[in-house]
């Protein structure tokens, strides 16, 4: 039995995603981003994750813009604190 379109879609954004996703993470982990720290891990993760998914519904389906979208959103707009108590936007 064949797989509905809209399974199938799916299922290749969802691997469409986590791909940009682990690229994104990756290339801050090998550029020593303070974003790529235990400090900062878990919300750059769900920032870089919640960008790559809102790129996605939109229509984005090309990983090199995947990546490039979610790591500038998180170098441009989401700045760390001072305090390093988490992200905020940058004014």
């Amino acid at each position: 039995m064949p797989i509905p379109p809209t399974v199938a879609s799916a299922a290749s954004d969802a691997e469409l995603m986590h791909a940009a996703f682990e690229r994104a993470w990756r290339s801050l982990q090998d550029c020593g981003s303070l974003y790529a720290t235990p400090a900062w891990a878990e919300r750059t993760r769900e920032t870089l994750g919640l960008r790559i998914i809102e790129a996605v519904q939109a229509g984005e389906r090309d990983i090199d813009r995947l990546h490039d979208d979610a790591v500038e959103y998180l170098c441009n707009v989401a700045q760390p604190k001072a305090s390093g108590l988490g992200l905020s936007a940058a004014a």
